[in-house]
């Protein structure tokens, strides 16, 4: 592990270590840990209301799609009464 040249020979330093006993960075500042539980929390936010949305978008294309078809199902039956041919 590489240390500051300006160390003392003997000098202790802190280092961070894995279950496998590798070298690693030290753990996470309560700041980082904040910031990074933030981020998740308002991305998890906009998935669920952009899937949300999604679910509206998709609803209402079905339902609109099936009015017009009972619509016009109707109008084709009312149609003949209201319709006169030459």
């Amino acid at each position: 592990m590489p240390t500051p040249p300006t160390l003392p020979k003997g000098s202790t330093i802190r280092v961070w270590a894995d279950t496998d006993g590798k070298l690693t960075d030290p753990p996470l500042s309560a700041d980082q840990i904040r910031s990074r539980a933030m981020g998740s929390a308002l991305i998890a936010v906009l998935g669920v209301h952009a899937a949300a949305a999604a679910a509206y978008g998709t609803a209402h294309r079905v339902i609109h799609h099936h009015n017009l078809a009972a619509w016009e199902a109707a109008w084709t039956r009312t149609a003949r009464r209201w319709t006169t041919s030459p």
